[in-house]
């Protein structure tokens, strides 16, 4: 059985930078990089040395969304109901822009549990200290 790996690079300019988005299939999985280019349009010189130097930094999403099943011919009133329903149930966007939305969502999740332990640290310190401090006094009474 073999494997086929194929990505994608698309630079879009999203004011006032240019961003490059890394897509990649591989089996059943597909990833998916963002990667801020500049303000100014990248050459191909530039993007092929980045490919080459910079390749292993990138920090690729995996998103667990199954790839497109091939389809037969549909009525049109059907589609146009599957597409209504398909946007209210997953949002407009491409799958790029979907998956880098989940990684956005994942960071920021990680990130409010993280900020969370640390203000649970503070507080258990302080109140330590208060007791530690109350103890002190009552000492030799």
């Amino acid at each position: 059985m073999t494997n086929i790996v194929s990505g994608t690079l698309t630079v879009i300019f999203d004011p006032p930078f240019y961003k490059g988005i890394f897509e990649c299939h591989f089996a059943e999985t597909y990833q998916i990089a963002q990667v801020i280019l500049g303000t100014s349009a990248p050459t191909s010189r530039q993007i092929e040395e980045f490919l080459i130097h910079r390749w292993k930094s990138l920090d690729f999403f995996q998103s667990d969304q199954a790839p497109i099943p091939l389809i037969r011919k549909i009525n049109p009133k059907r589609l146009s109901r599957l597409a209504n329903k398909s946007i209210r149930t997953t949002g407009v966007g491409t799958k790029a822009q979907q998956a880098l939305q989940k990684q956005r969502e994942s960071k920021k999740a990680a990130h409010k549990k993280q900020y969370k332990m640390f203000r649970d640290q503070q507080k258990q310190l302080i109140y330590q200290k208060k007791r530690k401090k109350h103890q002190e006094k009552h000492k030799g009474h």
